[in-house]
Formats: C-alpha cells, structure tokens, sequence
C-alpha cells in the first residue's frame, strides 16, 4: 500500500468528518478550543485523579451511610482496596452513631 495509501486513508477519513485512528488525540486536542478543553486543566493530572477519586469514595460512603463493605461494592473494588484509599487520602469515616458524615 505504501505511504500513498496512508494519505489517502487520512484525507478520506477528515473528509467525512472523523479523525484517522492513528493520531486523532493529536488532532483532536488540537481540534478543541482551549476553553472546550474541559474543567481543571491546572495542576497535575495526579493531583486531578486524587481530587476524582477523593469525591467518588466520600460519595460512595455518605450513600452507604459510611459502611465501607458496601462503600466498597458500590465502588466496584474490594473492601482492602477502599480502606488502603481511604487511608492514602486522609479521609475520616464517621458511622452513623458519631452523628455526623463522611469528610
């Protein structure tokens, strides 16, 4: 097929609209306006996954009333998996006897 066929495949590809599969997180970042981008693009993108997954546990626990087992399957992972984040993030579980949620 040779190097013609690849440029033939790319230009038929932008011509109906679609990015080639090759390539296209290139194209289309560059495709998007910086302001299309999305929310948070400061910071690192660990930091931006910690911040994720801080909000998907505390969720998870003020729906299961902070009992971690079903926090945990809620959350799709084991129980020693939830309480390795937990304890990694820094967040206190409060049960319903403390009176007061998750934080």
């Amino acid at each position: 097929m040779g190097s013609r066929g690849c440029r033939w495949a790319k230009a038929s590809a932008r011509a109906r609209g679609r990015a080639p599969a090759w390539g296209s997180a290139r194209v289309s970042a560059e495709a998007r306006p910086a302001a299309e981008a999305g929310p948070g693009l400061t910071g690192s993108l660990d930091e931006a996954l910690e911040g994720w997954e801080r909000r998907m546990i505390l969720d998870a626990l003020q729906q299961t009333h902070g009992v971690q087992a079903r926090a945990a399957k809620v959350l799709g992972i084991s129980e020693r998996s939830l309480w390795y984040r937990v304890k990694k993030l820094g967040i206190q579980v409060r049960t319903p006897d403390d009176g007061s949620a998750p934080a």
